[in-house]
């Protein structure tokens, strides 16, 4: 019986992410702002033990607004955002007016850049409340100005 244990803890050891595949959870998000999380089971082709609806909880931070903007042409970013090998983010419209898709900012010109999911869901995640007073919608940030051309609460613009 020791000689079986032994030789699992070998297998585990020497493949680990042979071992963890067992223990990967998938995460599907729901539209009413709930997310269902599923246990796949062990090496049987990932039958499922169990759901669970978890509930997405929200915080309110403050964050510089510069970190939300594009630093090549100063708009908000809109996914996919893309980043340098040395980390300079850009959005994709400035990146495709760049010559060889490589970065300005980079002292010997090599860094090019690629797409950051890292980046885009801090985009796509970030929410205001409008600015608009009445009007209790949070819109994802760099939808507002949309937003507010369509708001009901927008002020009056009559001569």
């Amino acid at each position: 019986m020791q000689g079986a244990a032994a030789a699992a803890e070998r297998r585990s050891r020497a493949s680990p992410d042979k071992a963890d595949e067992s223990s990967k959870k998938a995460r599907l998000d729901l539209p009413d702002g709930h997310m269902k999380q599923e246990a796949a089971g062990g090496g049987d082709g990932g039958s499922i033990i169990g759901a669970a609806y978890i509930q997405r909880v929200e915080l309110a931070v403050r964050i510089d607004k510069q970190v939300l903007h594009c630093p090549l042409c100063t708009l908000p970013f809109k996914p996919p955002v893309f980043q340098c090998k040395a980390g300079h983010p850009a959005c994709s419209g400035c990146v495709a007016l760049l010559p060889f898709r490589q970065c300005k900012a980079c002292v010997d010109g090599g860094g090019f850049f690629d797409p950051c999911p890292t980046l885009d869901a801090l985009v796509s995640s970030t929410r205001i409340g409008c600015p608009n007073v009445g009007c209790q919608w949070y819109v994802t940030y760099h939808e507002v100005t949309e937003h507010q051309k369509v708001c009901p609460y927008a002020p009056c613009r009559c001569t």
